[in-house]
C-alpha cells in the first residue's frame, strides 16, 4: 500500500509538503534527521527553522492507494490541488521522488571527476571545483 500524505506546520495547521511513501512514519523520521535536511531546500528550511524552534511538522495521512493506482500520478495532482490554497514547500510537481525521476530510472552516475586528486593539492583542486561550479569545465 503506498500513501500520500501532508506535512503541516503545527503552529498554524497550514499544509506545508504533499509526499507519497510506502511508509510514511518512517519517511517522516527521515524528513526529522538533520542528515536529510542538509540540502538548502526551501522545504528543508522550513524543517529546520521549526525544528530550531522546538517545533516538529505534524504528519497527516491524505489518501491511501490501492494496489495498482498510479501513485506518481497521485502525487502530483495533490501537490497541484494543494498549491492553490497552501504555502507548500514542495521544490518540484510530484511524481519524482526517490532513484526515480517521473517514473523512471535515473541513469547511473559515473566516477567523480574529484577522485584521486589529493587535498594536499588543494589549490588546483579548489580550482577545479570553482570552475565546474561556474560552468568551466
Amino acid at each position: 500500500m503506498n500513501y500520500i500524505y501532508a506535512l503541516k506546520d503545527p503552529v498554524t495547521d497550514e499544509i506545508r509538503y504533499i509526499g507519497k511513501s510506502k511508509d510514511p512514519k518512517g519517511r517522516y523520521a527521515k524528513h526529522l534527521k538533520p542528515y536529510y535536511m542538509r540540502p538548502d531546500t526551501y522545504k528543508n528550511r522550513w524543517l529546520r527553522l521549526l525544528t530550531a524552534s522546538g517545533f516538529k511538522p505534524v504528519l497527516e495521512i491524505i489518501y491511501e492507494a490501492q494496489d495498482g493506482e498510479d501513485i506518481d500520478a497521485l502525487e502530483c495532482s495533490y501537490i497541484a490541488e494543494f498549491r492553490r490554497t497552501c504555502r507548500l514547500t514542495n521544490g518540484t510537481d510530484g511524481g519524482d521522488g526517490g532513484a526515480t525521476c517521473k517514473g523512471k530510472k535515473m541513469p547511473a552516475r559515473g566516477p567523480s571527476p574529484m577522485k584521486g586528486i589529493p587535498w594536499s593539492k588543494g589549490d588546483h583542486r579548489r580550482g577545479l571545483i570553482r570552475s565546474s561550479q561556474l560552468g568551466k569545465i
